[in-house]
């Protein structure tokens, strides 16, 4: 998934665009579906890339 640093330095819509670039992979529609949420609900770029750290930590099956 997309590092944090990323999103707190260059935004959600740098986000996306590398979100894009996953098409047709279950990370990208992971990743959008976050991304959509976030926006929807005004989310900082520091709570989206807290978000996406929890959800990596979930991910590895280590939490």
């Amino acid at each position: 998934m997309i590092s944090s640093p990323i999103i707190v330095e260059k935004g959600l819509d740098a986000a996306e665009i590398y979100a894009a670039q996953l098409t047709g992979t279950d990370q990208n529609t992971e990743l959008m579906r976050v991304l959509k949420i976030s926006r929807k609900n005004n989310l900082s770029p520091e709570a989206v890339a807290q978000l996406l750290d929890k959800l990596n930590v979930i991910e590895t099956g280590k939490w």
